[in-house]
C-alpha cells in the first residue's frame, strides 16, 4: 500500500502573502483512503489558516457531514463531536425567555412548580442554552438543529447502533434534539451513554401534539414526569393521566412500563367536558359512523382514569335542541356496541339521567320513531363525528348493558337484589318500560336478560320486576 500525503485531500488556495488556505475538501479522494485503509494517516493534522487542523473538523467546516462520519464510523483517531461543532440553532427569541406567564407558572431561575419541572436529575445535567423557552419554541428550534446536514446524520448514526465519539457537551444537545423531535431510537442509544442529561424547564402544552411526543420520547431515554401537572381549562390533570388522554392506545401501551401504576383515580371536576371523546375509534374515515374504542377502555383502569366522569357532547343534526353531555354508556347503546355496553357497566358508568333529554333520545331510538333513523348524533369536540344510529343494534347493547348490571349486582351485593334492582337500577328499568311492555316484547329485552333475572333474583321476582307483568 503507498503512503498517503494528507495534503493531497483538500484543496488549496495560495494567497499573495504565501500562507497556505484550504478552501475545499477532495471527498473522492477521502472515499478511497478510507478503502485502501489509511486510517492512521487520515488522522494526521493539516495546517491551515485557522491553524493545525484535523481532517474530520475540515470536513464538517466545508458541509461535508456525510464524509466526516464516514471516518468517525471507519476508526480514524481523532474524530470526536466537540463543543463548538454546530448541531442546529436553539430558540433564541428574547420574547419567550420571560417564564410562562400566570396561566401556567410564574417560575423563574431555578424554581420549579407543580405545572414544570426538569424531567432529569440536576445534579447530573447540563443546561440548554435555551432551557426557559417555552416547549413548543424548543420543539421547532430542535426540528431546524435536526434538519442541518451533520445533526441529521448523527442522529441517523445514532439511531442505527452505530458509535461516534462525542464530548459530554454535545452528546447532551444531540440527546435533547433527538427528544424534542420524537426520534425514539437515537433518544434510547445515546441515553445509555451520555454523561450529562440535558435540562430545560417542561410545561405541557395540552394541544400542542408535538410536545407530548417529546414527552413520550423523554419517557424512553429515562424522563421523570411523575409529579407534574398539566392543565386542560380549569382541569389539573397528572401528567400520567394527561398522557393516557393525549396518546394514541398503540403509543400509551409502549410507554405505559415507564410510569408508576396509579393507586388512585382521577376523575375531572366538572362534568360538562368532552374528554369521554378520546374514547372514539379514531382509525374510521371520513364519512363513517363513530365508534368506541374497546382497548381504551379497558386501558383506562391501569391509567387511572376514572371513566364513570369523562362525558361526551352531542346533539341532533338539524335539531334546536341543547346540546347534552352524556355518559359512555350512552353513547355505546347510540353505536350498538354491546361489548363497549357491558364494559362500561363493569367500569360503573350509568346512563345520563337529568333535563338535557338524553332518556328521551334512548326513547325515541329504542322505540323505533322514524326521525331516530334519519337524523344522526352529531358528537362535537376535537375527535368528533357523526353516530349514525341503527335502532336494532342499539336494543342489543341496551340488552347488553341490562345484563351487565344484573350480573354486576349478583356478584357485589349480599342485599336483597330486587330491593337493589329497586333503587340502584332505575335507568336500567327506564329502558326496560319506554313503552310498557312493547319496549320488552319487541325488542325483545328479555330474551336476553331474563335468564339472568331468573338465576338472581328468583322466578317470582323476575316475574314481578318486569313492566306490566
Amino acid at each position: 500500500m503507498e503512503p498517503l500525503d494528507v495534503r493531497n485531500l483538500v484543496i488549496y488556495k495560495t494567497p499573495r502573502h504565501g500562507q497556505a488556505e484550504i478552501v475545499g475538501i477532495r471527498e473522492f479522494h477521502v472515499a478511497k483512503a478510507l478503502l485502501e485503509g489509511h486510517q492512521e494517516e487520515l488522522s494526521q493534522l493539516l495546517l491551515s489558516q485557522w491553524g493545525m487542523v484535523h481532517l474530520f473538523d475540515l470536513c464538517l467546516r466545508f458541509g461535508h457531514a456525510d464524509t466526516a462520519l464516514a471516518l468517525a464510523r471507519h476508526g480514524v483517531p481523532g474524530c470526536v463531536l466537540e463543543d463548538h461543532h454546530n448541531l442546529g440553532p436553539f430558540c433564541r427569541d428574547p420574547s419567550v425567555r420571560q417564564g410562562y406567564g400566570p396561566r401556567i407558572c410564574r417560575c423563574q431561575s431555578g424554581d420549579t412548580c407543580g405545572y414544570c419541572c426538569w424531567v432529569f436529575p440536576v445534579e447530573q445535567g447540563i443546561w440548554m442554552e435555551d432551557w426557559d423557552v417555552d416547549l413548543g419554541r424548543a420543539v421547532g428550534a430542535a426540528r431546524e438543529a435536526a434538519a442541518t446536514p451533520l445533526t441529521c446524520a448523527t442522529l441517523d448514526i445514532s439511531s442505527r447502533d452505530m458509535e461516534v465519539p462525542f464530548q459530554p457537551k454535545t452528546m447532551a444537545r444531540l440527546l435533547d434534539v433527538a427528544i424534542l423531535t420524537g426520534n425514539r431510537k437515537a433518544a434510547m442509544n445515546l441515553s445509555k451513554k451520555c454523561q450529562l442529561w440535558p435540562l430545560r424547564r417542561w410545561v405541557m402544552d395540552w394541544d400542542f401534539d408535538e410536545c407530548w411526543e417529546a414527552a413520550r420520547t423523554a419517557l424512553w431515554a429515562g424522563a421523570d414526569f411523575q409529579d407534574l401537572i398539566v392543565k386542560y381549562f380549569s382541569e389539573n390533570v397528572p401528567f400520567q393521566q394527561g398522557c393516557f388522554l393525549r396518546s394514541e392506545l398503540e403509543d400509551w401501551e409502549e410507554i405505559c412500563h415507564f410510569l408508576p401504576r396509579c393507586h388512585r383515580l382521577w376523575s375531572p371536576r366538572n362534568h360538562h367536558n368532552a374528554l369521554g371523546n378520546i374514547f372514539f375509534d379514531h382509525s374510521h374515515r371520513p364519512g363513517d359512523t363513530l365508534k368506541l374504542s374497546l382497548g381504551r377502555i379497558r386501558a383506562a383502569q391501569d391509567a387511572g382514569v376514572d371513566v364513570r366522569f369523562f362525558f361526551v357532547e352531542v346533539f341532533w343534526r338539524d335539531e334546536d335542541d341543547w346540546p347534552a353531555f352524556v355518559t359512555l354508556l350512552d353513547v355505546a347503546i347510540w353505536c350498538g356496541q354491546p361489548d363497549w355496553a357491558e364494559a362500561c357497566v363493569d367500569g360503573g358508568i350509568e346512563l345520563k339521567e337529568g333535563d338535557d333529554g338524553a332518556l328521551d333520545w334512548h326513547k325515541g331510538i329504542l322505540g323505533g320513531r322514524s326521525w331516530a333513523r334519519k337524523k344522526p348524533i352529531i358528537a362535537s369536540g376535537r375527535h368528533g363525528g357523526e353516530i349514525h344510529v341503527v335502532p336494532s343494534k342499539a336494543k342489543i347493547a341496551a340488552a347488553a348493558a341490562t345484563r351487565a348490571w344484573l350480573k354486576r349486582l349478583r356478584k357485589n351485593t349480599g342485599i336483597v337484589l330486587y330491593q337493589m334492582f329497586k333503587r340502584r337500577l332505575l335507568v336500567v328499568q327506564k329502558i326496560l318500560s319506554f313503552t310498557t311492555p312493547r319496549i320488552v316484547d319487541q325488542l325483545d329485552l328479555w330474551a336476553h336478560v331474563g335468564d339472568w333475572m331468573a338465576t338472581s333474583c328468583g322466578p317470582s321476582r323476575r316475574m314481578a320486576s318486569r313492566p306490566g307483568g
